[in-house]
């Protein structure tokens, strides 16, 4: 088990748990992740901090930035299928994210958020994670 955390986030893997490996959180709550909601969390937190990065040069002081993704998800044995929608939100000092996982039929949702520090330090624990787990 690996456990990565600081004020306001925490990622915690275990490759010897097969349904739910990951489990994310910030300080008021947490939730369990499928292989793959991890992998396509991992993916677009990753994609949106590379775009904002891309776009900071370009972003005045005082401007506003909104970033989405959505993102399906494999379909399970039932041949449902879910999604995760992922939102960066900041300027040009920091972002922070949030997100929202629907679910596939009779599968728990969720929807979360980290604050601006939060959110970089997640991302960068996200990046590290071992491709075992993806």
């Amino acid at each position: 088990m690996q456990i990565d955390e600081g004020p306001g986030w925490r990622l915690q893997t275990d490759v010897l748990r097969p349904h739910f490996p990951a489990l994310i959180g910030a300080d008021d709550w947490a939730v369990e992740l499928r292989a793959e909601e991890l992998a396509a969390l991992r993916r677009a937190v990753l994609s949106l901090r590379q775009q904002w990065l891309e776009l900071l040069p370009t972003l005045m002081a005082e401007e506003q930035l909104d970033l989405e993704v959505d993102l399906a998800l494999e379909p399970q044995a039932t041949g449902d299928s879910g999604s995760l929608h992922v939102a960066l939100s900041g300027d040009a000092a920091g972002w922070a994210l949030g997100f929202v996982l629907t679910p596939v039929c009779g599968s728990r949702a969720v929807e979360g958020r980290w604050t601006a520090p939060a959110s970089a330090l997640l991302a960068a624990a996200l990046e590290r994670l071992p491709e075992q787990l993806l």
